[in-house]
């Protein structure tokens, strides 16, 4: 369900599933998987990233940008690329998706958490919408 969502959702459930204090083993187990899973973007959107913040692809601004990304996480990927003048320099770039929708996710985790919390007035996640918006 994470991954199928991404992003924030990703990040939703590596927090969660650091909290084996709390969360039953199954579900901890279940959330392992946003560790070291995390899909990449495609090329084409890590281009469009590139355009949409610089006005420039990742070759007009860097001597060499290799296309597939050394990691890949919940909110973004990392590249390795070269300065003009030869530096070698990793280049984190955000998935494309979430510069549109992350403000809106992040509001509509913190809607199911008050829901819950209204059920449950002893559930205590409500910091979770916060270190989301730090990240």
């Amino acid at each position: 369900l994470c991954f199928r969502n991404g992003g924030v959702y990703i990040k939703l459930g590596q927090l969660l599933g650091l909290m084996d204090h709390v969360i039953p083993f199954e579900y901890i187990e279940a959330l392992s998987g946003c560790f070291d899973s995390c899909p990449p973007s495609s090329t084409r959107d890590v281009d469009a990233v590139f355009a949409e913040e610089f006005g420039k692809s990742p070759l007009e601004l860097f001597e060499s940008f290799e296309e597939g990304p050394i990691a890949s996480a919940s909110l973004a990927q990392v590249h390795r690329a070269t300065l003009p003048g030869g530096r070698q320099v990793a280049v984190k770039v955000q998935h494309r998706p979430l510069l549109k929708t992350v403000r809106s996710e992040i509001a509509g985790i913190e809607l199911v958490l008050s829901l819950v919390r209204s059920l449950e007035p002893a559930f205590g996640f409500q910091w979770l919408p916060g270190e989301g918006k730090e990240k």
